[in-house]
């Protein structure tokens, strides 16, 4: 037997053998790199997870970090120079790292606080129906919330950009937000009371600072030292009661056209829209202390303004209180600049800052005043003569008409010499009448305020004035005893009413050509106290008193003859109504209740500037209504920097985007919280920049946080 035999009588036993090995040997070559990889399967899985939970508990600092300065109950965390303190973040078990969070607060980041540091809720803020409404392509550019009890109408492409803050309207908004219309971080309409900052939208209730007697229309000096400073060729004004536009706007002596200071302390104003007597603004305005740059003149406020340029912050102010329905307007400029300029520095005196008040008003007065009206030709420097010829009856009470001649000196005689027959001699001309005659001076016939009040002041009867009592100077003459003369005086209250007051103590004739020259009280109820509004008359004389006038003097008989007066005919040389008044510190009315007027507005476009560095609170008062929108001219030169309170709001002619940088309605110089957090655990690193937007009343205070930017790196 050969091997070869032999070995095919084994068969594959070998062989099998052998397949057995390689297989077991590539089968651990197999485990073993499934065993590598799941290793390293494991070991990137474990890194992943770790890196999440890093990622994880970065985010949770950030987030924790974030609550944290929303909910900080002093609003003092992430402001400008104080840093956030750091923050902790721990895991809910320990397979979880901690991560530590810190923050920064950008520049200027909540340096005004909502509701805090004397500033108000919102920089803007409308408290009636009428809400807010802005028409053309410009935008209400803000630095922080904007409210309206009211409702919000953006027309004809008009922008709310609020930016960084949020708008809240407690009716509806047109158009409907979001939109490119709407700048925001939030913008709520239709706000239920359940909104978080829904209390922003009440009336703070502040009052003004008026108190004490006030000077009654005070002269202004040519030139003052005010705060250290001499203010020269500029026309000075003090603190007190105001009623006559002609005084705002005229230089003073040898003074400059056009540039006016009005010093610190309260001033109110009651000037007559409805007359006409409206406080156009004809040059520029300063109010306060002069900044220590002043060198002999001062500027205007210029486009983009955040601080002013005349009056100085640090010191004290002024307060204008509007009273009444007073209006003021710029208006065209009289010291060759083309410009007219309102700017003001608030008190310091004043926990609220208010540079203008237009609301009701706390407490004050001012100097009684005594005016002497005479009849309108007693201007004119002319007299009566006693007219000779015969009286024309009208209706049951005989008309003369008197001749006229002959001159006066209005500054030294102390009566007009204005004579008039009460009916000519002849007889019949009472035709049956009952036996009295009448001569009665009213607007139709006789203007008592016709004077030029520059010229004679004495007798320039401002509205707004309570009536303690009247006095009848007359010279008169009734050659009969039996003639017995007596004085009515009527006026129209605004209600149409008429009020009236009677003479009847006057001295009866005594048969002799003795003119008596007598002063008598005028006695009923214009001078009850109670008629505030008896110095208003109607229509187109509703701000006069004098205009509204009607003074009747009548002479009867005691005896009831007829005769008594046809033969002997009295005579009147001359009246003079003496008034005695307070003025009365009025809450605002018209422009501000009525809204039919803007109670502050610009007639000159882009030529018109005004700072008002303080609050404008005037809850009951439109700024732009109809009749009379609030113009900024497309320009940027108006700005109310310290928050605004009115009833309404109606704008136009807004700055566009590219104009306006800073903002024309502003709570001073804060862009609200921003933050920008640097969280880490690990090797994870998180950075966020953070908005939060402030409320006065909500809570937490931060009741909005947006995360503005998001980055990680590891």
């Amino acid at each position: 037997m050969n091997r070869a035999t032999h070995r095919r009588g084994r068969g594959e036993d070998g062989a099998s053998l052998l397949i057995a090995i390689a297989f077991m040997l590539v089968f651990a070559l197999l485990v073993t790199a499934l065993l590598q990889f799941s290793v390293t399967s494991f070991q990137a899985a474990n890194v992943v997870v770790e890196r999440s939970r890093a990622s994880y508990a970065a985010d949770g600092a950030v987030d924790t970090l974030v609550q944290r300065v929303r909910r900080d109950p002093n609003m003092n965390i992430g402001r400008t120079g104080q840093a956030c303190d750091d923050v902790t973040f721990s895991g809910a078990d320990s397979s979880t790292p901690s991560a530590t969070a810190s923050c920064a607060a950008q520049t200027n980041s909540g340096a005004v606080r909502p509701g805090m540091d004397n500033y108000p809720a919102n920089a803007i803020l409308t408290t009636g129906a009428g809400g807010i409404t802005a028409s053309g392509s410009g935008r209400i550019k803000t630095n922080a919330n904007v409210y309206s009890d009211g409702g919000i109408t953006l027309n004809n492409g008009a922008v709310m950009d609020a930016y960084d803050n949020a708008v809240t309207a407690r009716q509806a908004c047109t158009p409907t937000p979001p939109g490119s219309q709407w700048v925001t971080v939030k913008a709520q309409c239709g706000a239920p009371n359940t909104a978080p900052q829904y209390n922003d939208g009440a009336d703070p209730g502040w009052t003004s600072q008026i108190a004490g007697t006030m000077r009654f229309n005070p002269t202004p000096d040519c030139g003052f030292t005010v705060g250290g400073r001499t203010l020269s060729n500029i026309t000075v004004f003090h603190p007190g009661y105001y009623t006559k536009p002609k005084l705002l706007t005229s230089a003073k002596g040898s003074c400059a056209a056009g540039y006016y200071w009005f010093e610190p302390g309260v001033y109110y104003f009651n000037l007559s829209t409805r007359g006409g007597d409206t406080w156009d603004v004809n040059g520029i305005v300063g109010g306060g202390v002069p900044l220590s740059s002043y060198s002999g003149s001062f500027p205007a406020p210029g486009a983009n303004a955040t601080q002013p340029v005349a009056c100085d912050l640090t010191a004290s102010g002024v307060q204008f209180v509007f009273g009444g329905d007073t209006q003021i307007r710029l208006a065209t400029s009289a010291n060759g600049t083309g410009i007219s300029s309102l700017e003001l520095c608030p008190r310091t005196e004043d926990a609220n800052r208010i540079a203008i008040y237009g609301a009701l008003v706390q407490g004050g007065s001012a100097d009684p005043q005594t005016f002497t009206m005479n009849p309108s030709n007693y201007g004119n420097n002319t007299d009566y003569t006693v007219n000779t010829g015969a009286c024309t009856p009208t209706g049951a009470v005989p008309s003369c008409t008197l001749g006229q001649g002959g001159s006066v000196d209005p500054n030294t005689s102390p009566i007009d010499t204005r004579v008039a027959t009460v009916c000519a001699s002849g007889g019949g001309c009472l035709n049956g009448n009952p036996p009295q005659a009448t001569i009665s001076w009213g607007p139709s016939s006789f203007d008592w305020s016709a004077f030029d009040p520059a010229t004679y002041p004495q007798i320039d009867v401002p509205a707004g004035l309570q009536i303690t009592g009247i006095d009848v100077h007359v010279r008169h003459q009734e050659p009969s005893s039996k003639q017995v003369p007596n004085v009515t005086i009527s006026a129209l209250t605004s209600n149409g009413n008429s009020v009236d007051c009677q003479v009847t103590t006057l001295t009866p004739g005594n048969n002799t050509p003795t003119y008596y020259d007598e002063t008598k009280p005028c006695v009923g109820g214009l001078t009850d106290g109670s008629n505030l509004t008896a110095t208003k008359g109607q229509g187109a004389n509703h701000n006069d008193f004098a205009k509204s006038l009607t003074v009747t003097y009548t002479v009867g008989t005691t005896d009831g003859r007829k005769n008594t007066l046809t033969q002997n005919p009295p005579s009147l040389d001359g009246l003079q109504v003496i008034l005695k008044t307070t003025p009365v510190v009025l809450p605002q009315n018209g422009c501000v209740t009525a809204l039919t007027c803007s109670f502050l507005s610009n007639l000159i476009g882009a030529s018109g500037h005004a700072g008002i560095w303080g609050n404008l609170y005037a809850p009951n008062a439109g700024l732009g209504v109809s009749g009379g929108s609030l113009d900024f001219g497309s320009a940027a030169n108006i700005v109310f920097n310290r928050g605004v309170i009115v009833s309404s709001m109606d704008l136009v002619g807004l700055p566009d985007a590219n104009t306006d940088t800073k903002g024309r309605f502003r709570l001073g110089d804060g862009t609200g919280r921003t933050v920008v957090v640097t969280s880490s655990s690990g090797r994870q690193k998180v950075r966020a920049l953070v908005r939060v937007v402030d409320s006065a009343t909500a809570s937490p205070h931060g009741f909005l946080a947006v995360i503005r930017q998001w980055s990680t790196r590891p």
